[in-house]
């Protein structure tokens, strides 16, 4: 059996789905992660953090992302490292300027000029970790959860698809119950049509055979008794006589078959007992005994028909 389409499958559109989800929340993971990151390493430098301003004056030679460090007071550069000054080294980054306030109550100004690049190079590297372990575990996840669905929910709505579609009205297939479960309840629901079903179906052969039997005892019995048989369709119009009709009367089927009763006969209202007849006739009610005398055999021939 023909497995569905990539692109109209269930499980190809909770594939999709699952991957879809799974990498929306890496991403939103890893750039909350990085957020977070680049915000506490900015802080380290902004006005108000004295701790951390102090800490970076005392070390500043040894961070690798300070090009210059200039120290103001009253407005006029008293120190600078390297010492030509920030004004004058030509070097990448942005300037951060950082109030402090001596032990001896007196207030510096602190212009330190930051390589960003370098500032935020490990953050960088830290979110490219974060994003491989968030990526690996909503890999892990989603295929956890797809392989799960394809186990528990499409096998067995495959089974049910199959069994279906390999169903006949005279052979129903019964589906495969895999799971005891929402989707194992339709299947037991299939099934039992699928019981009853084949329950009618045998019962209907049975009754066939029957019917195929005692019709043709009926014809036997027709064949060798002087009655003969007929049928009318809907509009009263003869559609059948049995053989022994023709036997009797000398006439042909192109003589009778398709007419009506009335076209047939050769005196059709004696006294009104025709048109009583026909009215029988149309409306449905059993008559019995009704004699004519037909026309266009060899010789008159009159009948009586219930």
């Amino acid at each position: 059996m023909a497995e569905p389409r990539f692109r109209s499958g269930l499980f190809t559109r909770l594939f999709v789905l699952c991957g879809s989800v799974a990498l929306l929340s890496a991403a939103i993971a890893t750039l909350a992660f990085h957020s977070y990151r680049t915000t506490l390493t900015n802080d380290r430098l902004a006005a108000g953090d004295a701790v951390g301003a102090s800490r970076l004056l005392r070390s500043f030679a040894g961070l690798h992302y300070v090009t210059c460090v200039d120290m103001i007071r009253d407005g006029v550069v008293v120190a600078s490292f390297p010492p030509p000054g920030c004004d004058l080294v030509r070097a990448r980054g942005s300037d951060r300027e950082v109030p402090v306030t001596t032990t001896a109550g007196a207030k510096l100004l602190f212009r330190a000029r930051v390589d960003d690049h370098l500032l935020l190079a490990p953050v960088r590297a830290e979110t490219a970790l974060v994003a491989s372990l968030m990526i690996g575990l909503a890999a892990v996840i989603f295929i956890v959860l797809s392989l799960s669905f394809r186990r528990k929910v499409l096998a067995p709505l495959v089974a049910l698809r199959d069994a279906m579609q390999a169903s006949t009205p005279s052979n129903p297939v019964r589906a495969e119950l895999l799971h005891d479960d929402e989707i194992g309840t339709i299947v037991k629901a299939y099934n039992k049509l699928v019981a009853a079903a084949r329950l009618f179906f045998r019962r209907l052969d049975r009754s066939q055979k029957q019917l195929a039997e005692s019709e043709r005892r009926f014809r036997e019995l027709a064949e060798v008794s002087g009655d003969w048989f007929f049928e009318m369709d809907s509009e009263l119009r003869l559609s059948f006589l049995s053989d022994r009709f023709f036997e009797i009367t000398g006439l042909t089927p192109d003589d009778v078959i398709g007419r009506t009763r009335k076209e047939i006969a050769t005196s059709t209202n004696v006294e009104g007992e025709f048109d009583r007849h026909v009215a029988d006739l149309e409306a449905r009610r059993e008559f019995r005994c009704f004699e004519y005398e037909l026309e266009g055999g060899v010789k008159p021939v009159f009948v009586s028909i219930s």
